[in-house]
């Protein structure tokens, strides 16, 4: 159910019940209107701030998703520049052992 409708239909289900309560407790037409009227604006209200608070939730909800995908990908990040500047070491270091091998071939001969 859409979000908009959901007032909507919360003052129609009151409306409904208001209407057959003031029948068959034999309301005059002045007093079954000015009932049913009150009804609908009271539960559309209601349905108005149930609507807003849970919007409010949501928003919340979304708002602490994303910052937990941005903390996620930035430490993905990270974790990759770290793996890459290692990768980098681990080559200078096998380039120096190489260097210090060929020295020490050189130095024998």
């Amino acid at each position: 159910m859409s979000k908009k409708r959901f007032p909507l239909i919360v003052m129609l289900i009151a409306g409904a019940i208001a209407v057959i309560r003031t029948y068959f407790l034999h309301y005059t037409i002045e007093q079954k209107l000015l009932s049913v009227f009150l009804t609908l604006l009271i539960f559309y209200a209601l349905g108005c701030i149930f609507t807003y608070i849970v919007g409010r939730f949501e928003r919340q909800n979304e708002e602490k998703l994303r910052k937990e995908e941005e903390e996620r990908l930035a430490e993905e990040q990270r974790l990759a520049e770290e793996a890459e500047a290692q990768k980098r070491l681990d080559e200078a270091e096998d380039i120096s052992t190489a260097e210090g091998e060929e020295e020490n071939e050189a130095e024998e001969v």
